[in-house]
Parts: structure tokens; C-alpha cells; sequence
């Protein structure tokens, strides 16, 4: 565990492919014109966003980044989905960003958070606001499969578990 405070946030990461990834629409829009400029200096706090008090990041996709944070005048934990501070505010991407943001605002179903509010960073960028969803993200339920795999191959590879699961009088497998 780190001895920095928890306000801390890694560096923004450069995107290497694209605008797709994840909680973006993903292969449902053109690639975008817009090119990063170059790497933001290294900043030791998330940026203000009118309404919100962020708190430590959640996720990052090609053009996004997810916080946890807390919503002022409802008292109530939510997340905010910002543009990356590397894509011009009123560029391509930006546009894109507040197409996704309008879209999920009409959507109406269990598996899509409820979209609460958009807006504007002192900068130009847009921010979502919107329900947080709590629990595991898809990448540590890829790495817990993962692990468990390895477990299993492991055990097959020691014979701990054979293909019949019963073993013989003399310990060998019975494998037909």
C-alpha cells in the first residue's frame, strides 16, 4: 500500500487505440479526427467539477475517465465520466462524448446507468454525471477467471484432478 494520500491519482494515460474503450459506444461510432496533444503534466488531484467532489478514479477507456464522487446538493455517490484533458474541448471528440452522454440520458433499461446531469469544466471539457453502479468491474472478474484457470491447470498438472475423478487402488487414474 502507497504512503501518499488518497487523493493521489495515477498520471493520464496516453490512449493507444483510439476512441473506443471502455464505457464508450464501442465500435458503434467513426474513429474520431481528434489527436491528443501532447501528455499532460502531472497533476496530484482530479479537476473540479461544478456540483461534484471527486474522490479516487474508477475506470479509464480511450476518451474517458470514470470517478467516484459525491454529489453536493443531493448527498448521494455517483459517478462522473470526464473527457480526457489530452482531446481539445471543442473538438471531435467532445462532440462525441456529449452524443454518448445525450443517448444514455433517453435510455431507459437495468444494465444502462441512469444518466443525472451534463456539463462544462472550467476548461471546455464536458463531464457526465450518473448513477454508480457498486460492485466488481468486468476487469477484475476477467482476472479472478483468470486466476481460477490457472488454479485448475495447475491442479491437473500436479494430478490432483483426474479426467474421471475416481482414482484406482493404486492411485492411478482410471481415465477410459
Amino acid at each position: 500500500m502507497s504512503d501518499q494520500p488518497s487523493r493521489d491519482f495515477p498520471p493520464p494515460v496516453r490512449p493507444s487505440a483510439g476512441p473506443r474503450g471502455a464505457g464508450t459506444t464501442a465500435g458503434l461510432t467513426a474513429p474520431t479526427t481528434d489527436t491528443p496533444g501532447p501528455a499532460a503534466p502531472v497533476n496530484d488531484r482530479p479537476p473540479d467539477v461544478p456540483g461534484y467532489l471527486l474522490a479516487e478514479e474508477v475506470g479509464r477507456g480511450g476518451m474517458g475517465v470514470v470517478y467516484r464522487a459525491r454529489d453536493r446538493a443531493f448527498g448521494r455517490d455517483v459517478a462522473v465520466k470526464l473527457l480526457q484533458d489530452q482531446y481539445p474541448a471543442g473538438g471531435v471528440a467532445a462532440r462525441r462524448f456529449l452524443d454518448e452522454a445525450r443517448i444514455t440520458g433517453q435510455l431507459q433499461h437495468p444494465g444502462v446507468p441512469a444518466a443525472y446531469q451534463t456539463g462544462t469544466l472550467s476548461d471546455g471539457r464536458p463531464f457526465l454525471a450518473m448513477k454508480l453502479i457498486k460492485g466488481r468491474t468486468l476487469d477484475d472478474l476477467i482476472r479472478a477467471s483468470r486466476t481460477s484457470a490457472l488454479r485448475t491447470s495447475s491442479q491437473y498438472s500436479r494430478g490432483c484432478a483426474r479426467r474421471s475423478g475416481t482414482p484406482t487402488p493404486t492411485g492411478s487414474s482410471t481415465a477410459t
